[in-house]
């Protein structure tokens, strides 16, 4: 089972889902997979699942390690991305640690802690048959990046090491020299040393992320004919950069991951010196066939208008995430602004980074940004810094799925009606609500009677209905995405759910009211049903072991 985005798992209910998760299928799932975006899980130290032979997991921190090793004692393939970091080093002597007899293929990525030699030396005695190794450290104990101390301590079993560590020197670092001879030819490095770290890799490059921090860097390396090879492993790339220049430089790393699928592009507000004859001029972007999704956090580059080289290069890019003044200033190139419209067809426009920009998102935007995408097929706009309005959204036929952050209800509050296009568009509506409402039905009503509503959300205050919706007999919506983060009890869900027989993905919070029972008599069938999305994760657990029979219904 491969599970992607699994987010917002509070601490309190990890050991439940890992349980729920290992267990699942009476103990029969060998390859349990999460992706490194998810959220953290723990295992409760009595936990035992001998069925689990290939796992990918986040933890929280290193502590959580014993817990894990206990767990799956039979795995042969572990992942471990650990998120946050804390000095535990006074407990790590008193962990006690199960070796994995059976593990031959280890990975460990764990930034956020500053790992000492120590410390990877206990963990590294528990694989006792290891032989592929991958780990991506953070440290601030130069032994750690001294090749003749690190090798000395890699289990004997070793047959291909794969190796990337970021090293924060605290004073003058002047021993760029000394490290490199400290490795012998056998195990080449390269790297780049900049103002805060040493960053040091293994070559060639075998890690699927690869990070490029590209202001103030010097290149460090052994020499060797060992080349990088991030054309070969490297999916997603993860580039900070200073704006004077900033896509000029980050061309010259994206052109060597061929096979990128991601590429991020963090632009700081740096004082960076580095002058324009400095610069090494861009003549070619190799083809980049699997690239998808690009984003743009923060400031402006100096020279935006090179984006181009990446839409000539990437002919599969369809997903583009940016501020709104960075989108607004690439639509000002006639070529961008074409290449854009024929590609994108996902579009996640985010806030400006500072609030001195001089044009920000609004309203009366989203329509002019519709235009410009005529295939955009998801829209999301963050606009939670205007006054409250309220919003409707549609574009021929092409717009399925759009988002609009912090709209209110006031006005449907008062007017209790919802109004609808006049033409066959499909509509997409979201509602977020920060007041309560006072009858939650009335909007419903209006909201399933939108002859062409194909996406909806919806964000009401108000925790529940005294009184119930009746069960839809002759009105239907054509609804088919319906998302609603406020609490429902079990009946009040049944009775919205009568109205969408069209559904196709659902994705509900659930209340914490365990006594409610499903009531069997409103019985609902979805045909078209293939999503389940369940928040709440307690109480979703009580509906999958007593309330089988809504489980059922949704099935």
């Amino acid at each position: 089972i491969r599970l992607y985005d699994l987010l917002d798992i509070q601490t309190w209910h990890q050991a439940t889902l890992v349980r729920s998760l290992c267990q699942a299928n009476n103990h029969r799932l060998t390859t349990i997979l999460v992706d490194d975006r998810s959220s953290c899980l723990n295992f409760s130290g009595t936990d035992r699942y001998l069925n689990v032979l290939r796992l990918r997991i986040n933890l929280t921190s290193i502590i959580d390690l014993p817990a894990l090793f206990a767990a799956v004692p039979n795995v042969h393939y572990l992942d471990v991305v650990i998120n946050e970091g804390n000095d535990y080093s006074e407990l790590l002597d008193e962990m006690k640690f199960f070796p994995l007899l059976h593990l031959t293929d280890f990975r460990l990525k764990s930034l956020g802690h500053g790992w000492m030699l120590e410390e990877l030396s206990i963990l590294l005695v528990q694989l006792t048959i290891v032989q592929n190794l991958s780990l991506s450290l953070a440290t601030l104990d130069n032994r750690l990046v001294e090749g003749n101390i690190l090798l000395s301590i890699l289990p004997s079993t070793i047959q291909q090491f794969n190796y990337a560590i970021r090293y924060f020197y605290d004073s003058v670092f002047d021993e760029t020299d000394d490290i490199i001879a400290s490795w012998p030819s056998s195990n080449p490095i390269t790297g780049c040393l900049n103002k805060k770290f040493l960053f040091l890799h293994s070559l060639p490059w075998r890690f699927p992320r690869i990070e490029f921090s590209l202001p103030h860097g010097k290149m460090v390396s052994y020499p060797t004919n060992a080349v990088a090879a991030y054309d070969r492993h490297v999916e997603q790339v993860d580039i900070w950069v200073d704006r004077n220049f900033a896509l000029t430089r980050s061309l010259s790393a994206i052109s060597q991951c061929h096979r990128a699928r991601v590429i991020t592009i963090y632009v700081g507000n740096g004082d960076d010196t580095m002058k324009e004859e400095q610069q090494f001029p861009v003549h070619h972007l190799p083809k980049l066939p699997r690239l998808i999704q690009v984003f743009l956090f923060e400031s402006i580059p100096s020279d935006l208008n090179l984006f181009s080289f990446i839409l000539n290069a990437a002919p599969n890019l369809f997903r583009l995430d940016l501020p709104f003044n960075c989108l607004w200033k690439l639509l000002e190139d006639q070529q961008t602004h074409y290449l854009l419209g024929q590609r994108i067809t996902s579009l996640n426009i985010y806030k400006n980074a500072t609030e001195t920009s001089i044009i920000t998102a609004n309203e009366e935007h989203i329509p002019i940004i519709a235009s410009v995408f005529p295939r955009v097929r998801d829209l999301y706009v963050d606009v939670t810094h205007l006054t409250s309005s309220t919003t409707m959204i549609s574009n021929g036929n092409t717009l399925e799925h759009t988002v609009v952050e912090n709209i209110s209800m006031e006005s449907i509050q008062q007017k209790h009606e919802v109004v609808s296009s006049l033409s066959s568009e499909s509509m997409l509506l979201s509602i977020d609500c920060i007041d309560n409402v006072e009858n939650k039905n009335d909007i419903y009503r209006q909201i399933f009677r939108l002859p062409v509503l194909k996406y909806c959300k919806i964000s009401l205050n108000k925790p529940f209905n005294l009184i119930l919706l009746l069960i839809a007999t002759t009105e239907f919506s054509p609804i088919g995405y319906l998302v609603i983060t406020n609490l429902l009890r079990f009946n009040e869900l049944n009775d919205l759910l009568s109205y969408v027989a069209e559904l196709h993905r659902l994705s509900i919070h659930l209340s914490n009211k365990s006594s409610e029972k499903y009531d069997e008599q409103y019985s609902i069938h979805f045909n078209h049903l293939t999503h389940v999305f369940f928040f709440n994760i307690k109480r979703t657990v009580s509906v999958l072991n007593n309330d089988r029979k809504f489980f059922t219904c949704l099935v």
